[in-house]
């Protein structure tokens, strides 16, 4: 209802606005205001938001990027996620990051544990590398990894590996093989956070989740000064559960898919 009478619609969309990037004004008081008219908000998220490791152990890899392939274990199957990624001085950056850094948010909101997350450096697998590593003829660890990788990049990998880079290849063990593959083709990303909505950028669906699921789809109409709920076949679900429906469902169409030391 408005100066000019009654306008009436089987549903009102309040566009609320959501919680990125608050120094632009995007700071979550659409939903504040929401709240106060009535509607239920249930816990939003940030998506697509840097991954922080405290301490962090790649501080001294700050400023290298490269093209990765990260996947992050599902209960039924995983999630794999291609494109840029970049070492910070706190942590991770880079689309490849940001695409699978709403499962870490959702592990810690749920206190089962941080979400498990690999990175495969390079194009070549577990099965490529480790072929790589048995035919490299009389060459060494080092230069070998190095031809893949940057170098600092390269020189910490075999480090942890726990390999000296001049030892020959052939003379390499077959634990110190395998040890190699892991880091190279499976390198477990430590983190402990994120930054959360001070950097998040919202995935199309999230944002989506956070006026319709924050909201609630039972709340759609505002009458003046007060909102009246208008049920519907079903009641909106918590914008996390939506999240793991969705997950869950591009896994199967898909089969593919503490502190820091």
């Amino acid at each position: 209802e408005h100066a000019g009478g009654e306008i009436l619609g089987r549903a009102v969309v309040l566009a609320t606005g959501g919680l990125s990037v608050p120094a632009s004004g995007s700071d979550g008081g659409g939903l504040r205001i929401a709240e106060r008219l009535g509607h239920t908000i249930h816990p939003t998220y940030p998506a697509l938001t840097p991954l922080v490791c405290d301490p962090p152990p790649h501080a001294d890899l700050a400023g290298i990027s490269l093209e990765v392939e990260i996947e992050a274990p599902l209960p039924r199957g995983h999630l794999p996620t291609r494109g840029g990624f970049l070492f910070t001085h706190r942590g991770y950056s880079g689309p490849a990051v940001l695409d699978i850094s709403h499962l870490a948010v959702l592990s810690l909101m749920d206190g089962g544990g941080p979400q498990e997350i690999r990175v495969r450096w390079t194009a070549a697998g577990t099965e490529e590398w480790d072929r790589r590593l048995q035919e490299g003829g009389a060459g060494t660890v080092g230069p070998l990894v190095r031809r893949e990788l940057p170098d600092r990049l390269a020189e910490r990998l075999v480090r942890e590996a726990g390999v000296d880079a001049a030892r020959p290849l052939a003379e390499l063990t077959r634990e110190e093989r395998k040890a190699l593959v892991e880091v190279l083709a499976r390198y477990p990303l430590p983190w402990t956070g994120d930054e959360g909505y001070r950097t998040a950028r919202w995935l199309e669906f999230v944002a989506l989740l956070t006026v319709l699921g924050a909201l609630g789809f039972r709340h759609a109409v505002l009458p003046p000064l007060a909102a009246r709920g208008v049920p519907t076949a079903d009641a909106a679900d918590p914008p996390q559960e939506v999240g793991r429906r969705l997950h869950r469902q591009r896994t199967i169409h898909n089969p593919r898919q503490k502190s820091c030391s």
